[in-house]
């Protein structure tokens, strides 16, 4: 069985954060299809959005899990086009249930910046003994608080000896 990796993070990329992402999703994205990973992501723009493009570009499919109920309701919601993930999940249950969907389906969840939306995905992922990665609080992409961090070494040992 593969491994499944969420890649969350922020809505809105530009600039300098966006060049930061793209390098650290293309690495994703080759470790992804070097271990036969299959990548996840919370669709709404930004990071996502993102990963699809690059994904695609290495060959490698994204599963779309969408807070939306449909195609329609999903451009409405996220004006974004759901057709650039190989396979979409609409969860109907908005950001929150989407967020839980997300995390609970992956074995790894890696974060790129953020806001309050990928800080729930971090709470959930460290509840659930998922195994994460981080930017540090000082990076373009950093996006959990110190205090955060400090819990991080425990969640890897508790999903490792699980």
């Amino acid at each position: 069985m593969t491994s499944k990796i969420a890649v969350l993070g922020v809505s809105s990329l530009q600039g300098e954060s966006e060049l930061l992402a793209r390098s650290v999703l293309e690495d994703v994205v080759r470790i992804a299809k070097q271990h036969r990973s299959t990548l996840l992501a919370g669709t709404g723009g930004g990071v996502s959005t993102l990963l699809a493009k690059v994904a695609a570009q290495g060959g490698i499919p994204v599963v779309g899990i969408s807070p939306a109920t449909d195609a329609k309701s999903h451009i409405e919601l996220t004006g974004e086009d759901p057709s650039i993930y190989a396979t979409m999940i609409y969860t109907g249950m908005g950001y929150k249930g989407r967020n839980v969907t997300l995390v609970r389906s992956a074995d790894v969840v890696v974060a790129l910046g953020g806001q309050t939306g990928t800080l729930n995905e971090l709470t959930i992922a460290w509840d659930e003994g998922k195994r994460i990665a981080i930017g540090q609080d000082g990076d373009a992409l950093g996006c959990a608080p110190a205090i955060f961090r400090g819990l991080v070494p425990r969640v890897s040992k508790k999903a490792h000896n699980a």
